[in-house]
This record gives C-alpha cells, structure tokens and sequence, in this order.
C-alpha cells in the first residue's frame, strides 16, 4: 500500500485531482483565514522533541483542566502558551469540524462550522473532489520561521495496518517544507501540489521563512479513485 513499511513514502496526486482549481483559490483562501476563528493544534502525544525541555500539551493541560474550564479550548491553549511555555507549533482553520478524532473521516456527526462562509467557492471545489463521505476539512497555518512538531497521527501506540484516506493540497508547491520520515530517518519532501501519504508514519515540516498553509480534507475515497490510486503503487 502506502508508507515506511511499503517503501512508498507519498503519492503525487497531481494527475487524478484537478489542481489548477484549488491553486486559483488563493485569494479567496487567504481573505478566509484572515476573518475566521482560529484553532490551535494539538500535536498528540506520539511527537520527536525538538529538544528535551520542551513543554507539550498533553504534559501541561491536563494539569489546568479544572482551573480553565470556564475558558474555550482557542483560550485555554493561548493562555497556556505564552505562561506555560506550551509548545503549539501550528495553529489553523475548521471549515468542516468532526465528531472525535477516530471519526475524522466520516461525514455522520461533522458539521460545517461558521468559518464556511469565507470559503465559498472553496467548499464548491470540496464538493467536487473524490470521496463517497468526507468529515473533517481543515487549513493548516505556518508562521515565519515556525517548526512543526515532528509527530505521527495515529490514536493508537502501535502502528496499524488500516490507512486513512485523505487529500492534502498545498498551493505554493511545498514552500512549507512539508516532509514524511522513513524508518532510517530520512525526509522526503512532498513535491506536488495534491498528495496522499500514511499519517501513522512521522512528519513535520521545517521552518520557512515565509507564513503559508496547507488543506486536507479526511474522507473515505471512491471505488474509483481507489482505483486509479493503485496504478501508482
């Protein structure tokens, strides 16, 4: 299939998803995200410590859970962020919102949220891309100079055998720097601007000097583009 253990790192999607769409969204996507409510990431605990000092949430919220219930999550993590020290290192957008995190791919229980109607002709283009169900929709910001956390999205401590199905477009041909790491430690860069890859295996991005941003949509693809992806692997 797809990942570490396939030798098969990431999938260049380019040809099967009409990409020139998406890029001529720019505009729309950057006006977007100016006026929509921000939300903090929570990176897991399966993260690679940038150094050993480093404060994460899953150390220091818990800590704060009966201290700052009264407060939203956007306010607990910025509060704890700059008086904890936290290390949040992305931060983005829900156009779509799931209902817990195993369920990120499903469409039962997601919900457009209010940030939507920035997207306009975004959420279109959404509606027209290949999957029998999609749940979460959401933009991935990076400001100057900012390290993503190098991390693997799997709820379980194990690696699993099952991959879930997702595209994520980048519009500036990967000026994030975004990288999956094989099991000897070497990155290997998204080149192209729609891409597939296993979330269980690590990845990250560098720091950049440039903010930018990226989108991935979780959904449960076709039977047709399931097969049109195996003639790739």
């Amino acid at each position: 299939m797809i990942g570490s253990k396939f030798n098969k790192m990431w999938l260049n999607l380019d040809d099967l998803v009409d990409t020139k769409s998406f890029v001529d969204l720019s505009e729309e996507i950057c006006l977007g995200i100016a006026q929509s409510q921000p939300h903090i990431c929570d990176p897991g605990s399966r993260v690679t410590k940038l150094k050993n000092s480093m404060k994460y949430p899953f150390e220091i919220e818990p800590k704060w859970k009966d201290k700052l219930k009264e407060m939203s999550l956007y306010e607990k993590r910025t509060f704890l962020k700059y008086y904890e020290k936290v290390h949040y290192s992305v931060s983005g957008v829900f156009l779509r919102q799931h209902t817990g995190y195993i369920n990120k791919h499903l469409s039962e229980g997601a919900q457009w949220t209010e940030n939507s109607k920035y997207f306009p002709n975004l959420v279109n283009y959404i509606n027209t891309l290949p999957f029998n169900e999609f749940g979460r929709v959401f933009i991935f910001t990076l400001d100057q100079f900012s390290i993503l956390t190098e991390h693997r999205d799997s709820m379980y401590d194990g690696l699993r055998d099952d991959i879930c199905e997702f595209l994520w477009f980048t519009i500036d041909n990967n000026a994030m720097r975004f990288y999956i790491k094989d099991d000897n430690d070497q990155k290997h860069y998204i080149k192209s601007t729609c891409a597939w890859f296993n979330e269980n295996d690590r990845h990250s991005s560098d720091g950049v000097t440039d903010a930018t941003f990226c989108l991935r949509i979780d959904g449960v693809f076709t039977k047709k583009f399931r097969e049109q992806i195996k003639c790739k692997l």
